[in-house]
């Protein structure tokens, strides 16, 4: 029996060449042409992907502008249609002339577009005129959707982009509509009309430009050596921008800087990719960080491709199956990514990881055999916290277990502890403060991070932890959090992006078998699996830790 919800029913003509029937067709005993009849499983079609708009020139190389914004959509799962503001006679030499799409075609293609592909995400690239601006002003005083804004002024070779009465008009009657700008550093003292040399005066220059009206600002570091090797972009979002949860306003994200000149495109690539992530329900955050490694990733292999013509080739579009190289790592202050060294590795395997709220469990589950156990105290006051904790470490020091504490570094410094465990929140307040961060680097702890989106894994892995842990892979109740299940699927995505010699650590509403089960998490790439109720609200905690733990061996 077959399901129409899940089967599909195709018929296609067949042709069977010269010796077929008439017209080159097979024909069977009536004359009818052949057909092949097949069915098609539902769920191998490819999703409905999420139409984004890019307006912008032309680049008749094929390395920027509107081909590079498609190939990049299709890259990243999207649908592109494109609105075209200028042709552009241009070679991987240079660009010889540029003529501007009349205002009235521009009007025409957007309202056309939006009466029948309306998008989900918008990007704009060269606008070149003052009037081009308005008309797309106009229709962006409308649009509800997202906005990544490429101001394009002048070319990689040069040449310039954009009329000089259009700077104006692209700041007073573009920018408040733009929820991300994304200039490069020349375009930044351009808009500016002074000079950016060091960190402090980009990290300057993005609230003048959030005055400018965008929500937020993502200053390109290709141009700019914030450190020898390395390509440093900031990100900085105004009050204006609505952040998600645990959302941070400011962020370096830095990738070893690919020794190529075959970077034609890369502006318009990145901030079509951050537009396309944004349509497929990413938070800014999480655009920009995946904007970042597409990035990488398509200069990684121009570097081995090379170029086309004479001049510098195209950034390639190599995909957004991303993996570690391809990753960004990222901290609010450009001095926490050159603090140094990473946090010890683990001599074992992590295995079962038991989550227990007080030492008296420490003690029961130690002395079952676990050998990793992490204690989250909460509610207690700093005196009942130290006695817990010394109560804790003196049981599993007696029984040769390995004590994790949540939260606080400090008091499992000075307990003796392992490790410790933090959250994304603790973690934030630690970056901030640069004398505490040396500190906790300074000590023998070995370092667990919680994650659960593409940009607090950029943040976890600039500080090159002992384990990195995602969560919650499957619904739980064992804690309040803010993110939905984050899915088996990212188990083996957050395994090909964290360095191998990491382990990474999947917690929430992992089973012992099934679906949600141990050996599904573990086949997706997780070492080790953290537990909660799975033990403590067992009918036999003992046996359960012991289960899963041989679940994990």
């Amino acid at each position: 029996q077959l399901r129409a919800d899940s089967w599909m029913l195709t018929a296609r003509a067949s042709t069977a060449g010269p010796a077929g029937g008439p017209n080159g067709r097979a024909d069977d005993e009536s004359g009818s042409p052949l057909a092949s009849i097949f069915l098609l499983r539902k769920d191998f079609l490819p999703p409905k992907k999420p139409v984004v708009w890019s307006i912008a020139g032309s680049d008749s190389g094929g390395g920027a502008g509107l081909q590079a914004d498609l190939l990049t959509f299709h890259d990243v799962g999207c649908h592109g249609c494109t609105v075209p503001t200028a042709l552009t006679a241009q070679n991987s030499v240079g660009v010889t002339q540029v003529e501007f799409s009349s205002d009235a075609m521009i009007a025409e293609t957007l309202s056309c577009l939006g009466a029948d592909l309306p998008a989900a995400a918008v990007k704009t690239g060269m606008l070149g005129r003052a009037s081009v601006m308005t008309t797309v002003a106009q229709f962006l005083e409308g649009y509800e959707g997202r906005v990544v804004c490429d101001p394009v002024m002048v070319s990689t070779s040069g040449s310039r982009l954009l009329e000089e009465d259009a700077v104006d008009a692209m700041v007073n009657r573009v920018f408040p509509h733009v929820d991300l700008l994304t200039p490069n550093l020349h375009e930044a003292e351009a808009l500016l009309g002074r000079e950016l040399r060091t960190p402090a005066d980009i990290e300057a220059a993005a609230d003048e430009l959030l005055a400018m009206g965008p929500k937020a600002l993502l200053i390109k570091g290709g141009h700019f050596d914030a450190e020898a090797g390395v390509a440093a972009d900031f990100y900085r979002a105004s009050d204006r921008h609505a952040t998600v949860a645990g959302e941070v306003q400011q962020l370096w994200l830095s990738s070893p800087k690919v020794d190529t000149t075959h970077t034609h495109g890369t502006g318009c690539t990145l901030s079509a990719a951050i537009c396309g992530f944004l349509a497929r329900g990413a938070s800014l955050l999480d655009a920009v960080t995946l904007g970042k490694a597409y990035v990488t990733r398509g200069l990684r292999a121009s570097a081995e491709i090379g170029g086309f013509g004479a001049g510098p080739g195209p950034v390639q579009h190599a995909g957004a199956d991303f993996d570690c190289d391809d990753f960004p790592c990222a901290a609010p202050r450009l001095e926490a990514l050159r603090a140094g060294r990473s946090f010890p590795r683990l001599g074992a395997p992590i295995g079962a990881l038991p989550v227990v709220p007080d030492a008296a469990w420490v003690k029961r589950l130690a002395a079952a055999g676990a050998a990793d156990i992490q204690l989250r105290m909460k509610g207690l006051t700093s005196e009942d916290a130290s006695s817990e904790a010394k109560a804790a470490a003196a049981a599993c020091a007696a029984e040769g277990c390995n004590l994790w504490i949540n939260d606080d570094w400090r008091l499992a410094a000075e307990v003796g502890a392992f490790g410790v465990h933090l959250g994304q929140e603790d973690l934030a307040e630690i970056l901030a403060d640069a004398e505490e961060l040396a500190a906790l680097r300074a000590s023998p702890l070995r370092l667990g991070l919680s994650t659960h989106c593409h940009s607090e894994l950029a943040v976890a892995l600039g500080m090159q932890p002992s384990y990195v842990s995602l969560g919650p892979v499957f619904g739980t109740n064992s804690k309040t959090i803010a993110f939905d299940a984050r899915s088996a699927d990212m188990v083996s995505e957050w395994r090909r992006l964290v360095p191998q010699d990491t382990p990474l650590v999947a917690i929430g509403g992992i089973t012992l078998t099934g679906d949600t089960g141990v050996e599904e998490v573990r086949r997706r790439g997780a070492e080790g699996v953290a537990v909660i109720s799975a033990v403590t609200a067992a009918a036999d905690p003992e046996q359960a830790l012991r289960d899963f733990a041989e679940a994990c061996a």
